[in-house]
């Protein structure tokens, strides 16, 4: 396999699939600071909530972020879904 590691070839072809600086900048911020609500997020970012929303639905859709479950979301106080890197 040309000598790289398998593991690395799979981590290269996942890593492919995300589309776009704003989609990479939301997995970015969840990698980095752990399970976020889009409102978490979407402060972490200096982002509008419609603009995290959809990056978020794309990135579940593509297996990279995966729902966590419920907590309190720090920003609204409201019980709210969030969401982290899908392993």
């Amino acid at each position: 396999m040309n000598g790289y590691q398998q593991t690395s070839m799979a981590a290269y072809r996942k890593a492919q699939r995300i589309r776009g600086e704003a989609q990479a900048q939301v997995f970015r911020c969840v990698r980095t600071n752990g399970p976020m609500t889009n409102m978490e997020i979407a402060e972490a970012l200096g982002w509008s909530i419609n603009r995290v929303t959809p990056r978020v639905l794309e990135l579940r859709h593509a297996g990279f972020l995966q729902k966590m479950g419920v907590k309190r979301c720090r920003i609204t106080n409201n019980n709210c879904l969030f969401w982290g890197p899908k392993v």
